[in-house]
């Protein structure tokens, strides 16, 4: 839906679009209070989102599925609390070993969903120093919820560069992107942080994704003060 929605309206529509649903509707995840139960109209999916490489930038993955408009975001705010991992002696990168993330359990209606890109934005450095916008080329990645079925998907862990390129709208950069199996890590959080998680069955299914491992392209669109650009709108 995503793309399609590219191909009508244009990629700065679409991304202003975006931005409306990143302020009024983040992806469905359970609070730590509530059990860790999937409905026989919904299923319930744990992943982790980790990252490594140059951090110093608020990182939303877009979740697309059943009756959604518009993606919703996950999100991996640079220096949040709500972290689980940080790792690291640098304040703005972390190392592939020690990467920093979150663990998301999102509560769903029975379907398809896809991630088909992510994108970050930061208030400061970039090449003016005024901040820049990042984003990924398409990724698609899917993954089926059942109803009524607890499942771990993997951890979504995004590796970058320790330093981007901030000219990489006009020159190829690359990154990498995985899922791996931290279901020992994961699922041990996911069971002390829900109720009902010690005895719930959780089943493992792994998401489709072609581009594991490969070379992956980013884009970055700087921002300089006073230029009178409204760089959000801006994607190649």
């Amino acid at each position: 839906m995503w793309q399609t929605l590219r191909r009508w309206l244009g990629p700065a529509l679409v991304s202003a679009i975006a931005l409306v649903a990143l302020a009024a509707c983040s992806a469905a995840e359970l609070e730590p209070a509530q059990p860790l139960r999937a409905d026989s109209d919904s299923g319930i999916v744990i992943l982790s989102v980790t990252r490594s490489g140059m951090r110093d930038f608020d990182l939303f993955v877009w979740l697309d599925g059943p009756g959604d408009w518009v993606p919703r975001p996950i999100d991996l705010r640079a220096r949040s609390q709500a972290r689980d991992w940080t790792a690291g002696n640098r304040w703005d990168a972390s190392p592939t070993s020690e990467p920093e993330g979150r663990l998301v359990v999102l509560k769903l209606e029975p379907g398809t969903y896809r991630i088909d890109r992510w994108s970050g934005q930061s208030e400061d450095g970039g090449f003016h120093g005024d901040g820049f916008d990042i984003h990924t080329a398409p990724l698609d990645l899917s993954f089926t919820v059942e109803p009524g079925t607890v499942s771990y998907l993997g951890s979504l862990h995004i590796e970058l560069p320790k330093e981007l390129d901030y000219l990489a709208n006009i020159r190829v950069a690359t990154y990498r992107m995985s899922v791996d199996d931290q279901r020992e890590r994961d699922l041990a959080l996911a069971r002390s942080r829900f109720a009902e998680g010690a005895a719930v069955q959780i089943a493992t299914r792994s998401p489709q994704f072609a581009l594991a491992g490969q070379d992956i392209r980013y884009y970055i669109h700087n921002r300089k003060a006073g230029d009178g650009d409204f760089a959000m709108l801006h994607r190649p």
